[in-house]
């Protein structure tokens, strides 16, 4: 097999696979073995001899003793200082540091990039000259331990407090460099998402007010005794060009035998993405034509009535007399002349 190999190469590649025969190996990064001695050194003498020394200095006292070692108040203060802080901080780090990736990735403000740069500022100082800056900021004389005292007696530098404003300090990035990849997935999916959903919904309304204008489309899709199949054949070559979630669903519609009320289900379908997105469509019919002034304030009353956005249509419809008619969905406001009166004489009958 070897043999077979090694002739069919090119005489180029034959040294390469004598080599291969030989079972010597070919690294991209020589070295491996030094590298990996001197890092295996490098730990030993930085981690694992100290560990083992802690370790093996235990075994050399009695349960006694070591019982009083690790509960002698001194330790147990340094216990309540350490898991105390700790955790204070991380719950103000998660807060706070969520506010500042939520910030950092949803807003575009001036200074921006300078404070995406602080929040690593933490990382670029090593821990004893950040634990420097932090006592000389926050000492009695300093630029903010002075202000604190002088006006809260307030005592920052060397006191549990210092120690939780050092542990915020170190750990903010790491919850914001962590939450902030989260966050602009988030948002671009979202933002797909609805896109989406406008596309669909666009294309679906569009479809809708091809049946209202094809009375024939609307009457074969209604037809009970056409087969499913070849209605939804139609509906397919309809939608040749639309999206496949569009095509996917009049398809679906049609095999379930519903494709005469698919006008229906399209409607029903923009009132719940309108209702979710806080949009509200409603057409205003007036006895006269309405300018943009006076439609911009029927749609901010409606607003304020409403809570969501409105998108109005306009119709003229003479018969009215005046006033208007507001239809949303299902629900119609009566608001007209003409319906005043036909109460009014509603009423009147009902009396006589």
């Amino acid at each position: 097999m070897s043999g077979a190999v090694s002739s069919a190469l090119p005489s180029s590649a034959a040294p390469l696979a004598r080599v291969g025969a030989k079972g010597v190996s070919r690294r991209v990064l020589p070295g491996f073995h030094l590298t990996l001695g001197y890092s295996l050194l490098y730990l030993s003498l930085i981690v694992l001899i100290p560990l083992s020394a802690l370790v093996l200095k235990t075994f050399t006292l009695s349960w006694e003793q070591f019982w009083a070692a690790v509960s002698s108040p001194r330790v147990v203060a340094s216990y309540r200082l350490t898991f105390g802080a700790s955790f204070i901080a991380a719950l103000v780090n998660v807060v706070f540091g969520l506010l500042v990736a939520w910030v950092l990735v949803r807003y575009r403000f001036p200074g921006r990039r300078l404070v995406d740069a602080l929040v690593d500022l933490p990382f670029a100082l090593p821990t004893a000259v950040a634990g420097i800056a932090l006592t000389t900021i926050y000492a009695p004389n300093g630029w903010l331990g002075k202000p604190l005292m002088d006006l809260f007696g307030v005592k920052v530098a060397f006191t549990p407090l210092g120690v939780l404003v050092a542990l915020t300090f170190i750990g903010l990035p790491f919850v914001v460099r962590t939450v902030q990849p989260v966050l602009e997935d988030l948002e671009r999916e979202l933002e797909e998402a609805v896109g989406k959903i406008d596309v669909v919904r666009g294309q679906l309304s569009e479809l809708a007010s091809a049946m209202e204008a094809t009375p024939e489309l609307e009457a074969f899709l209604s037809n009970p005794q056409l087969d499913p199949g070849a209605k939804a054949s139609v509906l397919d070559e309809v939608t040749g060009d639309a999206d496949p979630t569009v095509r996917n669903f009049v398809r679906v519609v049609a095999a379930k035998g519903r494709a005469g009320q698919l006008r229906q289900i399209i409607e029903e379908f923009e009132a719940i993405v309108d209702r979710e997105q806080g949009r509200l469509t409603v057409e205003l019919t007036t006895a006269h034509e309405l300018d943009d002034a006076e439609t911009a304030a029927i749609v901010r009353q409606i607003e304020q009535a409403s809570g969501r956005t409105v998108e109005a249509t306009r119709a003229v419809d003479p018969d009215l007399i005046g006033g208007l008619i507001l239809q949303a969905g299902s629900l119609r406001v009566d608001a007209s002349v003409r319906g005043r009166l036909d109460r009014l004489r509603r009423e009147l009958v009902t009396r006589t």
